[in-house]
């Protein structure tokens, strides 16, 4: 059980890293397609932080 709670911790930090560069790349070089990804995985993230076990 505890592999799989390191591996939750993991992948959160992964994708907060990919929601920080997305966000850079948003603010530099704004696009529709960014933003739209951009909302999806903040989406996921906050599902991903409020279903904690």
């Amino acid at each position: 059980m505890g592999f799989f709670l390191g591996l939750v911790k993991f992948v959160k930090v992964i994708l907060l890293i990919a929601i920080c560069l997305l966000f850079l790349r948003a603010i530099l070089f704004p696009n529709a397609l960014d933003i739209i990804i951009l909302m999806m995985l903040s989406f996921v993230l906050f599902l991903m932080l409020i279903s904690r076990p």
